[in-house]
Order: C-alpha cells, then sequence, then structure tokens
C-alpha cells in the first residue's frame, strides 16, 4: 500500500462558474483526481452528475485530518512513540483490513480540490500544502481564512504554500485591487490580528516596515 504523501492542491475562486470552468479544463488537460465543491452543489472526475454533499469528497481530499484524525475508530497504534504520519500509516494498514468502505476512499483520492468560497470558513484540509487563489477575494479576511484551511495546527507538511493570481496589469491598474487588499491587510496587522506576510512582496515589505504605523495614518 501506498502510504508517503501525495501533494495536495487546493484552488479558490469566487464564483461556481468560474470553480467548473476550471474543472473542465484541467479534466480535458489530462488532470484527474480532481473534484470541484459549491456551496449547492459539487463534481467529482470519476462520478457521473454532480452531487449536493461535499463531506465525503473532503474525506478523500484529506483522509489524514477527516479521517484519521477528527473520526472515532478502535485503531490503536502499535507504540505511542510513533509520529503522527507514522501512526497515520499504521491506520491505513489497519482500515484496509478493517472498514472496506473507508479504505476504498483513500483508493481513490483527490489530489486537485477547486472550490469556492464556502469552504474558506470552518474546514480543516491541513493535508494539503498549497493553496491558490484564482482570483482574490476584495475582502482581505478572506483571504486570510483561505489559507487558514490549510495553515493550521496539526498539519503533516513541514511546509504550506499560497500563489496568488492577480488581475493583468491595465485591469488592476484601473481596479487597484492589490493595492487597496494590502492597504486593509496593514491596517489588521496594525490592529494586531493575524496576517500572512507572504501575501505578496510588496505587501511583506509594507508590513515590516518600521514606519508602517505612520504611513498608514498619512495615508488616512
Amino acid at each position: 500500500m501506498k502510504t508517503e504523501a501525495t501533494p495536495k492542491v487546493l484552488i479558490f475562486t469566487v464564483y461556481k462558474d468560474t470553480a467548473f470552468y476550471l474543472f473542465e479544463q484541467l479534466i480535458a488537460r489530462g488532470f484527474n483526481n480532481i473534484a470541484a465543491v459549491s456551496g449547492d452543489t459539487s463534481k467529482v472526475w470519476n462520478e457521473e452528475g454532480e452531487t449536493k454533499k461535499y463531506e465525503p469528497i473532503l474525506e478523500r481530499f484529506a483522509p489524514f485530518t477527516k479521517l484519521f484524525r477528527e473520526k472515532e475508530w478502535a485503531f490503536e497504534p502499535s507504540s505511542k512513540e510513533l509520529s503522527l504520519n507514522q501512526q497515520f500509516d499504521e491506520w491505513q494498514h489497519w482500515i484496509a483490513e478493517n472498514d472496506k468502505r473507508t479504505y476504498e476512499k483513500l483508493q481513490n483520492p483527490i489530489d486537485i480540490l477547486i472550490a469556492t468560497d464556502a469552504l474558506s470558513e470552518g474546514q480543516n484540509l491541513q493535508d494539503c500544502d498549497l493553496v491558490i487563489n484564482y482570483d482574490i477575494h476584495w475582502n482581505p479576511v478572506r483571504v486570510i481564512q483561505r489559507m487558514g484551511r490549510i495553515d493550521r495546527l496539526g498539519s503533516p507538511n513541514t511546509k504550506i504554500f499560497g500563489i496568488n493570481f492577480w488581475p493583468s496589469n491595465n485591469i488592476n491598474s484601473y481596479l487597484n485591487l492589490q493595492g487597496r487588499i494590502e492597504q486593509r491587510m496593514a491596517a489588521m496587522k496594525l490592529a494586531g490580528s493575524e496576517v500572512h506576510l507572504d501575501f505578496s512582496d510588496t505587501f511583506k515589505e509594507m508590513a515590516e516596515d518600521e514606519n508602517l504605523e505612520q504611513k498608514q495614518k498619512q495615508e488616512c
């Protein structure tokens, strides 16, 4: 049985239509083990039609968290000295012999999950090590919440990553989306809120500036 970690990718987008468009485009380009989730309907690459239940999808995407950690099992590790990752490996062997239904989920993983902000709150998905913001929500709190799905205690990953897709230069110049979000994040940092310094290079430079508070007051 394969027990080593498989990279997981969580792609966020604001709109359901965009999520399903990305889903179809990735499948057309040969990707599999992929699903798209919105607030009212979801799709999985190897299933017909749509489903309103996305919890089984999340269990296939994040089995370490959603199955091994969050559910009650009669399983006992061979030693309490084992790391959680080692216990997870043993648990998978145990599941193969004791719970065929769960074992089928492990054998049919989802490695790429495309989601709207229906998943940006209240979900533990720390099996994943990469969040991609295909589009940036205008509210910086929502952006922080998205990254918070994988930036959590109990992650089996030693490193996590985030990638942001910004509008083209001419559109961003018109909307000033990046600048407005970075300024709001800077204000949140001054208020004591937790922010991600690596959100963008310009924000990191702004957040680490010793004169940030004075500059914020001038801009206000």
